[in-house]
């Protein structure tokens, strides 16, 4: 889905505060349109799992709790027969 099919969407520069204060001008609106669209990502997240997707935290907690909930299924799934 592309974010030009949003009602209000306007493309952002979404980063991390170092990334922005090295940013020496402003992105160009053709470099905009070539970043990915954060509301699908969120979408997808959402689909796959609400309580998860509603908690903001930072980058390298997420990362932990997702590679905790993955390891946590593989290891408890029931083995083919």
């Amino acid at each position: 889905m592309n974010c030009s099919q949003y009602k209000h969407a306007a493309p952002a520069l979404v980063s991390c505060v170092p990334v922005k204060r090295s940013l020496v001008v402003q992105p160009s609106t053709s470099l905009l349109e070539k970043a990915p669209c954060l509301s699908s990502y969120y979408m997808r997240l959402y689909g796959m799992d609400i309580v998860s997707s509603m908690k903001a935290l930072p980058i390298n907690h997420a990362i932990r709790g997702a590679i905790e909930q993955v390891s946590l299924y593989y290891n408890f799934r029931r083995k083919p027969a």
